[in-house]
């Protein structure tokens, strides 16, 4: 005997010329394009890294301005005292490297020039400071440490007159 309410609630299967095969699956694919579910975390993972990217440049880019003005006041304040005869030769050079290990652990080049006592026009003092760029760098994602600025150094140079 059949029981045919349990039937009615069934879904019919189709055999023969008319069946459609893989007909769920058709309904599935158009519920799936129908579906945002998820569309905000896609595109945030899409983007996600293009704003790590320009953050940590930014980072960079800032510290090294940063070290760059650092560096610059450091040879001009040097420069000064040197200009003054408040320091030596050697005292001002140690002055810049000591006023710039308190912001980093590179290592800097500074090189004092005075001018010939020999030659009376010459009355102007020149101190060099340099830094290689990769050394000052922070987070070298974006490749700034490698020839960014002046070859991959930074560098400050002050030019004083010599009072006498």
């Amino acid at each position: 005997m059949r029981n045919t309410r349990i039937e009615a609630l069934l879904p019919k299967a189709r055999f023969g010329p008319k069946a459609r095969f893989g007909s769920t699956f058709g309904v599935r694919l158009k519920r799936l394009g129908r579906d945002r579910d998820g569309t905000s975390a896609l595109e945030f993972a899409f983007v996600l890294p293009i704003l790590v990217f320009l953050l940590t440049g930014m980072i960079d880019a800032g510290h090294i301005f940063f070290m760059q003005n650092n560096m610059l006041n450091a040879t001009r304040e040097a420069a000064r005292n040197l200009a003054v005869g408040q320091l030596d030769k050697d005292a001002a050079e140690q002055q810049v490297k000591d006023r710039m290990a308190q912001y980093t652990t590179a290592t800097f080049t500074v090189v004092a020039t005075l001018p010939n006592p020999l030659i009376p026009t010459e009355t102007d003092l020149t101190i060099n400071t340099s830094v290689p760029l990769a050394d000052v760098v922070l987070i070298d994602v974006v490749g700034l440490g490698q020839n960014f600025f002046q070859g991959g150094t930074l560098r400050s140079q002050i030019t004083m007159r010599q009072e006498r």
